[in-house]
């Protein structure tokens, strides 16, 4: 079993209802640059938005596996399926 990536909530909260970003998430194309513990939400055109922490990210950026906000199970996404993540941009 692999240990699990704390769930962060430092960054503001998404509201699924209004599928509207906080301000602060930006649109990353490039799925390489995506790391646990980082904040994002994932839109599908076949699912409803989805907010978490990613727990795991493949190094080629395929696929991730994300711990939801909603406190449900991790979900893996694939980069294939066409999904759109939004990431939001620490501070440096």
């Amino acid at each position: 079993m692999y240990p699990e990536t704390p769930r962060e909530t430092a960054s503001p909260d998404f509201d699924p209802a209004t599928g509207e970003l906080p301000e602060g998430f930006n649109r990353q194309p490039d799925w390489r640059q995506l790391k646990a513990g980082d904040r994002v939400v994932i839109r599908s055109p076949s699912h409803a938005p989805a907010a978490g922490t990613i727990d795991a990210a493949a190094d080629d950026g395929s696929i991730l596996w994300l711990l939801p906000d909603d406190g449900s199970t991790r979900k893996i996404y694939c980069r294939s399926d066409h999904e759109e993540i939004w990431a939001f941009a620490k501070a440096q």
